[in-house]
């Protein structure tokens, strides 16, 4: 005998995951407010910067990257009680201060690799028109790294609001906790999946689009 598909069981539960799918976007607000701030300044001082400090910071970026987002998550989430003391803090708080580490690291690479993709020409034009530093920076280098950098930084963006789910191995009340919580109480996860399966598609799909536009923007501009 087949499967009953019933999601009139999971209605009455709507209310619940739509609070989890708040909790998703505000992990993913903060994330990536912290990570695109850290990750600017970082990498562009590791691109202007030759002292050791820089070997230092490169050191710490891979170690970020390297280590995977749910056992930083669950790191961070024993560490940094027992180093600070501070016992109070939210696992919300613990969450996005460890996404903001790996998501950093590899915001300050794009940064970095965005600056270097920059031809020396156009820098040594800027100065040959009498541009300042900061003219040079504001009117040649930003907007060239962000037009260089921004598909691969939207294209991120969204794998930051997928692996926001991890939140739930801590028990943050994000989406796939919520979804866990419901089923516990109607017992039926085949829906309850495919209905929080649908609700990532629909946020994410358009911004998948959206990438793909600035990609091929990019390409053309290029060629």
């Amino acid at each position: 005998m087949g499967y009953v598909w019933d999601f009139s069981a999971v209605v009455p539960f709507f209310p619940v995951l739509l609070k989890g799918l708040l909790v998703t976007f505000k992990i993913t607000f903060f994330t990536l407010f912290f990570s695109t701030l850290i990750g600017v300044f970082v990498g562009i001082y590791l691109n202007q910067s030759k002292s050791l400090i820089k070997k230092v910071i490169h050191f710490i970026l891979d170690f970020f990257k390297a280590v995977p987002m749910l056992i930083l998550i669950l790191w961070f989430y024993f560490l940094i009680p027992e180093l600070t003391g501070l016992r109070d803090l939210s696992a919300f708080t613990l969450v996005v201060i460890a996404m903001t580490t790996n998501v950093s690291a590899f915001m300050a690479d794009f940064i970095r690799a965005g600056i270097n993709n920059i031809p020396k020409e156009h820098i040594e034009a800027g100065r040959s028109l009498g541009l300042t530093k900061f003219q040079v920076w504001r009117h040649i280098i930003l907007p060239e790294v962000i037009h260089n950098t921004l598909p691969m930084f939207t294209a991120y963006y969204i794998f930051v609001f997928i692996y926001s789910s991890l939140a739930s191995s801590v028990s943050v009340y994000e989406l796939t906790h919520a979804a866990n919580k419901v089923i516990m109480l109607n017992f039926r996860s085949l829906e309850v999946y495919t209905i929080i399966a649908i609700m990532y598609a629909i946020v994410v799909l358009p911004f998948y689009f959206f990438a793909r536009k600035l990609e091929k923007k990019s390409k053309k501009v290029i060629i």
